[in-house]
């Protein structure tokens, strides 16, 4: 199975496989995918606080799993 990645647009909210945001990307000749949506300031802030606990617990649920096995 292929890992799903976060390296998205900012106002994508979906994860997506690189694969298919690549391809996605071929075709998009708008370019909209890149270009992030008008977000507030405190959306933005938001979105960065939610990413910074998503990294904390990922590294938190690797870290027990070594610990415990």
């Amino acid at each position: 199975m292929y890992k799903l990645t976060k390296i998205q647009p900012i106002n994508c909210k979906i994860d997506i496989s690189p694969f298919l945001l690549g391809v996605a990307r071929i075709f998009d000749f708008t370019q909209s995918l890149g270009r992030p949506g008008k977000l507030e300031p405190d959306e933005v802030d938001r979105e960065a606080l939610q990413s910074d606990w998503d990294a904390l617990g990922d590294d938190m649920h690797k870290s027990m799993k070594t610990v415990m096995g």
